[in-house]
């Protein structure tokens, strides 16, 4: 019973500890993003997807709010080889790179990305984006923007998708 216990101990530990980024590489990105999390807490945290070709999607908290969260993402190759996603976020105006999203879920079955930035509590509000996995990167699919907050939740409203 006690070689048992050893056992399902150690592969828990060994799951927990399978994040492979660099320290130093996501310390660069989470200056870069203005984070707020501390890098030791968003490392033992963090998300890891299992994507094709042995590459590998973390997602790492940047901040948190009363309603929603910002993640940070890296893909890993098969090489070892991480480092931070840049997507493209709508400033209101046109396209603009980030290294956060926010409310970020990823489904491996279909390797759909979806990031929901909420301009309130209510989600009446705000940007939805949709990526997809290519089997190398993540391709945009759809983009939401909804600036004003009228009561109508911006979710599954089709006249609100610029892209």
């Amino acid at each position: 019973m006690r070689a048992l216990a050893a056992v399902l101990l150690l592969t828990a530990s060994a799951q927990a500890q399978d994040v492979t980024l660099s320290r130093d590489t996501v310390e660069e990105a989470f200056k870069k993003a203005e984070c707020r999390t501390e890098v030791g807490e968003a490392l033992a945290n963090a998300e890891p997807f299992d994507l094709e070709k042995g590459y590998r999607l973390y997602a790492l908290t940047c901040w948190q709010s009363d309603y929603q969260s910002g993640s940070v993402l890296f893909l890993r190759d098969g090489a070892g080889r991480a480092r931070p996603l840049t997507f493209q976020h709508w400033t209101g105006k046109k396209f603009e790179p980030s290294l956060v999203l926010a409310e970020v879920d990823f489904v491996p079955q279909s390797g759909t990305l979806t990031s929901f930035n909420k301009g309130n509590a209510q989600a009446e509000c705000g940007q939805i984006g949709t990526w997809h996995w290519t089997g190398s990167e993540f391709k945009m699919t759809g983009y939401w923007y909804k600036e004003r907050c009228d009561g109508y939740q911006l979710e599954g409203q089709k006249r609100y998708r610029i892209r």
